[in-house]
């Protein structure tokens, strides 16, 4: 069997961190988009502000790394994200370097 070296370890620990890390804005911005339709993925209610229209991928500049191809879910309604503003690609404390 091979014995992988210590670079080979936390390389692979590194890539999964970023990819647990992923996660996060991922939901954080479904969840956002869910609270701006008020409604889920084909659910119809009276109170519906609007529609999905698919998702777009944008990688994000972290002071630990980069996270490449993070889901930004669309809506055909244009609203602004708390979470990741338009164009943003940087955290703040990437901006302060």
């Amino acid at each position: 069997k091979e014995v992988k070296s210590e670079d080979d370890w936390l390389g692979d620990i590194g890539k999964r961190t970023l990819d647990l890390v992923k996660l996060i804005p991922e939901s954080s911005l479904e969840d956002e988009l869910l609270e701006q339709l008020k409604a889920c993925r084909y659910q119809r209610t009276e109170v519906r502000r609007g529609y999905r229209n698919g998702h777009y991928r944008r990688n994000l500049f972290m002071p630990f790394g980069i996270i490449k191809s993070v889901r930004v879910p669309r809506s055909r309604v244009s609203y602004q994200s708390n979470i990741l503003p338009n164009y943003q690609r940087r955290t703040d404390k990437i901006n302060k370097m």
